[in-house]
């Protein structure tokens, strides 16, 4: 690995060599799946894998507000109801639905595994859904400009 322009400490640029071929070939693929260049995509990647990425937000919070998960079992012991709910952030690809689906299941319980309690948002998700669905079939990745366009 080599450093270029190391000033004050940021990295403004990232070499790396004797990337293996089977790291290489899922950059690629995921490169495509996202439909962003390679550069941004290992960006989002390494923010995602060291926790360093910003929180997302579609900016409605500040408009509405929003829950914690703890915050919706307080309501529901408090007033005996439950109500449904639609996480913000940017939800665009299967993988984070489904780690949100694990956390829903794992910290609310089976009954919120509904779509009339819990429901996701994002045409990008379902083009995200849709590619995964066609790789199963077919065996391959699909251009993401074969589905539909935000």
């Amino acid at each position: 690995m080599q450093l270029n322009d190391y000033k004050e400490g940021t990295i403004r640029a990232l070499t790396i060599r004797n990337l293996p071929p089977g790291i290489a070939e899922a950059l690629e693929r995921e490169k495509r799946r996202r439909g962003k260049s390679l550069n941004q995509t290992v960006i989002d990647l390494l923010g995602q894998g060291l926790g360093a990425q910003g929180a997302r937000s579609n900016g409605l919070g500040r408009l509405a507000g929003s829950w914690s998960e703890d915050e919706f079992r307080d309501f529901e012991r408090a007033t005996g109801r439950q109500v449904g709910m639609k996480p913000a952030g940017g939800i665009r690809v299967a993988k984070e639905a489904i780690q949100y689906l694990v956390v829903l299941y794992e910290t609310l319980g089976p009954r919120w595994m509904s779509p009339d309690w819990f429901r996701f948002g994002a045409s990008s998700l379902l083009n995200d859904v849709l590619m995964q669905i066609e790789f199963q079939r077919s065996g391959r990745y699909q251009d993401p400009d074969d589905f539909t366009l935000d």
